[in-house]
């Protein structure tokens, strides 16, 4: 285990003995870092979240409580993860990526400056760079760059400013 000696870990926390965990990182209570995951320096990880095994975490990102990361997924630099969110095996977040809320299945890649906030992402789906997801996308998508995906049929509820 190499856990830099600026880091604080809270004494409930659970990190397997092959994690890396950088200089100033937080780590809440009862958090679960898996076996060779790596926690980048001044990451926050907030109570009650797991990362499975493999997962890589990026410098200067937060993610809230009660997230769970399956394994061998990648979250990219300066992301924010809402508390409650689940992301699925082998997703790849690019940085700048906000998820507030929501599902993402497994084998998923995230572009950079998307925000994620409702519905679950289906597995094997592809969302671009600067996306903003607002409702469900079924598995095997792919949402070009700069799109807003959004069901509701309320057109008003739909304008963005």
């Amino acid at each position: 285990m190499s856990i830099h000696r600026t880091a604080q870990i809270d004494y409930t926390a659970n990190v397997d003995e092959t994690a890396t965990i950088g200089a100033h990182c937080v780590i809440g209570a009862h958090v679960k870092i898996g076996k060779n995951c790596v926690v980048d320096n001044f990451v926050q990880i907030e109570s009650n979240t797991t990362l499975e095994e493999d997962v890589t975490i990026y410098e200067y990102t937060h993610i809230n409580s009660h997230v769970y990361i399956n394994k061998a997924s990648i979250v990219g630099s300066h992301c924010y993860i809402e508390q409650y969110v689940r992301i699925g095996e082998n997703v790849t977040i690019h940085p700048f990526t906000s998820i507030y809320y929501g599902e993402i299945g497994d084998r998923v890649i995230i572009g950079d400056h998307a925000n994620i906030d409702g519905g679950e992402i289906g597995h094997d789906s592809v969302i671009g760079e600067f996306v903003k997801v607002l409702s469900d996308i079924p598995p095997n998508s792919k949402i070009e760059d700069f799109t807003i995906v959004d069901d509701d049929e309320d057109e008003e509820e739909d304008i963005i400013y």
